[in-house]
C-alpha cells in the first residue's frame, strides 16, 4: 500500500493487519505521516493506541457479543421469549473509538 500510494495518510484494518502495517510504516519512515486505526479492540491494538503508535482502535467485543447471543438463545429456548437485536458496541464510551485520550475506558477482549 505504501509503495503504491506514497502520499497515503490513513490506514484502517484489522488489528492483526495493522500490526504488520505498523512495521511497514516505521520501516518507510512515515510514522508521522500515516495515522493507523485498528478494527478489533484487541489487547495488543489498545496497547498500540496507549503508546501513541496508532491513532485509534474500534473495539468489536467478540466475547461480549457471544455472551449476549447465548443469553438470548437460552431465554428463547427456556422461556419462549424473543429478545430482539442488541448491539453490545452501542454501550461503548465515546462512540466506540479508542484514542490516546480515552483508551483507559476500553478493555481488550482478545489478545490480538
Amino acid at each position: 500500500m505504501l509503495q503504491a500510494h506514497p502520499d497515503i495518510h490513513v490506514l484502517v484494518g484489522s488489528d492483526q493487519g495493522m500490526q504488520g502495517a505498523t512495521q511497514a510504516v516505521v520501516a518507510a519512515h512515515k510514522a508521522q505521516q500515516v495515522k493507523i486505526i485498528g478494527l478489533g479492540g484487541s489487547v495488543a491494538g489498545l496497547q498500540q493506541v496507549r503508546q501513541g503508535v496508532w491513532f485509534g482502535d474500534v473495539p468489536t467485543l467478540p466475547a461480549t457479543t457471544a455472551r449476549v447471543a447465548v443469553q438470548a438463545l437460552v431465554k428463547a429456548v427456556r422461556q419462549n421469549v424473543v429478545s430482539g437485536g442488541r448491539n453490545p458496541a452501542a454501550d461503548l464510551p465515546d462512540g466506540g473509538l479508542a484514542t490516546t485520550s480515552n483508551v483507559g475506558k476500553f478493555t481488550g477482549e482478545w489478545s490480538g
